[in-house]
Protein backbone atom coordinates (compact mmCIF):
# COMPACT_ATOMS: atom_id res chain seq x y z
CA UNK A 1 0.00 0.00 0.00
CA UNK A 2 1.29 3.71 -1.02
CA UNK A 3 2.43 5.88 2.27
CA UNK A 4 -0.81 6.49 4.26
CA UNK A 5 -0.65 10.14 5.74
CA UNK A 6 -2.42 10.97 8.98
CA UNK A 7 -5.48 13.43 8.96
CA UNK A 8 -8.67 14.42 11.02
CA UNK A 9 -11.43 14.04 8.85
CA UNK A 10 -15.60 14.33 10.01
CA UNK A 11 -17.53 11.21 9.25
CA UNK A 12 -21.42 10.92 9.30
CA UNK A 13 -22.62 8.60 12.40
CA UNK A 14 -25.49 7.70 13.99
CA UNK A 15 -26.38 7.66 17.43
CA UNK A 16 -29.51 5.88 18.04
CA UNK A 17 -31.69 7.48 15.37
CA UNK A 18 -29.50 11.03 15.70
CA UNK A 19 -27.33 11.33 12.63
CA UNK A 20 -24.55 13.51 12.68
CA UNK A 21 -20.80 14.22 12.33
CA UNK A 22 -18.29 13.32 14.30
CA UNK A 23 -14.22 13.98 13.52
CA UNK A 24 -12.08 11.01 13.35
CA UNK A 25 -8.52 10.77 14.01
CA UNK A 26 -7.22 8.68 11.23
CA UNK A 27 -5.70 8.54 7.31
CA UNK A 28 -5.97 9.69 4.06
CA UNK A 29 -5.06 6.78 1.20
CA UNK A 30 -5.37 6.00 -2.47
CA UNK A 31 -7.40 3.79 -3.89
CA UNK A 32 -7.21 3.75 -8.01
CA UNK A 33 -5.41 7.03 -7.98
CA UNK A 34 -8.65 8.45 -5.66
CA UNK A 35 -8.06 10.13 -2.27
CA UNK A 36 -10.01 8.37 0.58
CA UNK A 37 -10.43 8.58 4.27
CA UNK A 38 -10.26 5.75 6.63
CA UNK A 39 -10.03 5.15 10.28
CA UNK A 40 -10.36 2.31 12.90
CA UNK A 41 -13.18 2.61 15.36
CA UNK A 42 -11.23 1.09 18.19
CA UNK A 43 -14.52 0.45 20.28
CA UNK A 44 -16.00 -1.79 17.94
CA UNK A 45 -12.65 -3.43 16.21
CA UNK A 46 -13.93 -1.95 12.77
CA UNK A 47 -12.40 0.09 9.93
CA UNK A 48 -14.41 2.13 7.48
CA UNK A 49 -12.75 3.26 4.53
CA UNK A 50 -14.86 7.03 3.96
CA UNK A 51 -15.94 9.33 0.56
CA UNK A 52 -14.59 12.51 1.72
CA UNK A 53 -17.43 14.18 0.05
CA UNK A 54 -20.23 12.32 1.61
CA UNK A 55 -18.68 11.32 4.71
CA UNK A 56 -19.95 8.05 4.64
CA UNK A 57 -18.47 4.38 4.55
CA UNK A 58 -17.65 3.27 1.05
CA UNK A 59 -16.50 -0.26 2.85
CA UNK A 60 -16.33 -1.24 6.49
CA UNK A 61 -13.79 -4.13 7.40
CA UNK A 62 -14.67 -5.75 10.86
CA UNK A 63 -12.12 -7.35 12.63
CA UNK A 64 -13.17 -11.51 13.34
CA UNK A 65 -12.09 -12.86 16.95
CA UNK A 66 -9.93 -15.90 16.28
CA UNK A 67 -8.01 -14.30 13.42
CA UNK A 68 -4.33 -14.03 13.45
CA UNK A 69 -3.86 -11.83 16.79
CA UNK A 70 -5.33 -7.95 16.83
CA UNK A 71 -3.98 -6.22 13.81
CA UNK A 72 -2.64 -2.80 14.04
CA UNK A 73 -4.63 0.07 12.78
CA UNK A 74 -2.68 0.38 9.79
CA UNK A 75 -3.26 -3.24 9.37
CA UNK A 76 -7.15 -3.48 9.62
CA UNK A 77 -7.06 -0.32 7.05
CA UNK A 78 -5.31 -2.20 4.45
CA UNK A 79 -7.99 -5.31 5.11
CA UNK A 80 -10.78 -2.44 4.54
CA UNK A 81 -9.01 -1.48 1.22
CA UNK A 82 -8.07 -5.31 0.53
CA UNK A 83 -12.02 -6.29 0.88
CA UNK A 84 -13.01 -3.72 -1.23
CA UNK A 85 -11.32 -4.12 -4.08
CA UNK A 86 -11.89 -7.70 -4.14
CA UNK A 87 -15.28 -8.52 -2.67
CA UNK A 88 -17.00 -5.30 -3.05
CA UNK A 89 -14.68 -4.48 -6.28
CA UNK A 90 -17.65 -4.96 -8.91
CA UNK A 91 -20.06 -2.58 -6.70
CA UNK A 92 -17.39 -0.19 -5.99
CA UNK A 93 -16.34 0.44 -9.50
CA UNK A 94 -20.38 1.11 -10.46
CA UNK A 95 -20.49 3.16 -7.46
CA UNK A 96 -17.27 5.32 -8.96
CA UNK A 97 -18.75 5.56 -12.28
CA UNK A 98 -22.81 6.25 -11.39
CA UNK A 99 -23.94 6.98 -7.97
CA UNK A 100 -21.86 10.24 -7.98
CA UNK A 101 -23.45 11.23 -11.56
CA UNK A 102 -26.98 11.23 -9.62
CA UNK A 103 -28.91 14.30 -7.62
CA UNK A 104 -29.10 12.16 -4.67
CA UNK A 105 -25.33 11.93 -4.31
CA UNK A 106 -25.13 15.63 -4.58
CA UNK A 107 -27.45 16.43 -2.31
CA UNK A 108 -25.63 14.31 0.25
CA UNK A 109 -22.52 16.05 -0.48
CA UNK A 110 -24.39 19.36 0.54
CA UNK A 111 -26.25 17.78 3.53
CA UNK A 112 -22.70 16.53 4.61
CA UNK A 113 -21.36 20.34 4.09
CA UNK A 114 -23.95 21.23 6.49
CA UNK A 115 -23.47 19.16 9.07
CA UNK A 116 -20.11 19.74 9.19
CA UNK A 117 -20.93 23.87 9.31
CA UNK A 118 -23.24 22.91 11.93
CA UNK A 119 -20.62 20.84 14.22
CA UNK A 120 -18.78 24.03 13.64
CA UNK A 121 -21.35 26.24 15.05
CA UNK A 122 -21.85 24.20 18.03
CA UNK A 123 -17.91 24.12 19.13
CA UNK A 124 -18.06 28.20 18.43
CA UNK A 125 -21.05 28.13 20.75
CA UNK A 126 -19.63 25.80 23.20
CA UNK A 127 -16.70 28.13 23.68
CA UNK A 128 -19.04 31.40 23.82
CA UNK A 129 -20.79 30.04 26.57
CA UNK A 130 -17.79 29.05 28.49
CA UNK A 131 -16.70 32.54 27.92
CA UNK A 132 -19.51 34.34 29.35
CA UNK A 133 -19.34 31.99 32.14
CA UNK A 134 -16.18 33.24 33.07
CA UNK A 135 -16.78 36.49 32.54
CA UNK A 136 -19.96 36.80 34.58
CA UNK A 137 -17.57 35.04 37.12
CA UNK A 138 -15.14 37.71 37.21
CA UNK A 139 -17.46 40.15 37.57
CA UNK A 140 -19.49 38.69 40.49
CA UNK A 141 -16.19 37.99 42.18
CA UNK A 142 -15.01 42.26 41.25
CA UNK A 143 -18.50 42.95 43.46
Amino acid sequence: MALMKRKQFYSVVCKGKIVGVAEQSGFEIKIDGEIFNAYRNEYKDKAYIIDPQTGLAVCTYEYKYGENGMPTEIEMIKRAKNKLMTEYKEGFEKWRAEERSKESYKLTVEMFATYIKAEELREKQKEAVLRESNEKEVVANDH
